[in-house]
């Protein structure tokens, strides 16, 4: 196998990692623009105020949060993919 090729099957694998992260870390991530939470193939966002209302509270309660999926390209901005 030469070095292009693998290169070639090398950029096919996809990497994951899991980090353990505060909401506040993720609300600075937005701010400064190193999260995209709506990229253009998104779905749009459908909670209704009863809906949030309840994500609040769950948070204010310390009940655990489902995971949020980002991929991140090349400048290092994350892309939310699923979980907004």
């Amino acid at each position: 196998m030469t070095l292009f090729d693998e290169y070639t099957e090398s950029v096919k694998e996809i990497r994951t990692d899991a980090y353990s992260i505060s909401i506040g870390e993720i609300a600075n991530m937005y701010k400064e623009n190193d999260l995209i939470i709506s990229p253009e193939y998104q779905r749009y966002f459908r909670w209704e105020i009863k809906n949030k209302s309840d994500f609040i509270e769950s948070v204010l309660l310390g009940i655990p949060i489902p995971s949020l999926f980002v991929s991140q390209d090349i400048t290092g901005t994350w892309d939310v993919i699923d979980g907004l």
